[in-house]
């Protein structure tokens, strides 16, 4: 069984190979870390896709880059994932241990959305853009790992 990443233009396609258990009939697959878990995008597709709600305005359109389709309902649910509560991943980083993100739950507060929780981060870590949702979504799987992002 396998599956085909839709991701950024310029980039090879990938091959998401799934392996079925003969004894338990458990699927397995193991993504690298550049792919969106459970979106079949790259996280720099998920981002342009949604680059209005993750920054202050939309990325200008690249006009000689074509990025692959993303269905209109696709790019409401990521939307409306990234206008969702981060209350439980304020919390996850509270108790991170790690004073930096501890000072960044508390400067975010429990109301935040999971699009200011992603602003917020970027900017204490300068992430570049396209990989705002990555380094943010990496973070929490590492801390953890039974959360999603979106």
């Amino acid at each position: 069984m396998s599956g085909q990443l839709r991701a950024e233009p310029g980039r090879p396609v990938a091959r998401v190979v799934r392996h079925l258990c003969v004894a338990c009939a458990a699927v397995w697959q193991t993504l690298p870390a550049f792919i969106a878990r459970h979106l079949w995008r790259s996280w720099a597709v998920v981002e342009q896709t949604t680059a209005g709600t993750v920054t202050a305005s939309p990325a200008p359109p690249a006009v000689s880059v074509r990025w692959p389709r993303v269905p209109e309902r696709t790019r409401c649910r990521w939307r409306s994932r990234l206008r969702a509560a981060a209350t439980f991943l304020v919390r996850v980083l509270a108790a991170s241990g790690a004073e930096a993100w501890a000072r960044l739950a508390r400067e975010l507060g429990l109301d935040a959305t999971r699009a200011e929780l992603v602003v917020a981060y970027a900017q204490s870590t300068a992430a570049p853009a396209g990989q705002r949702l990555a380094t943010v979504s990496a973070l929490v799987y590492r801390l953890q790992p039974n959360i999603r992002l979106m």
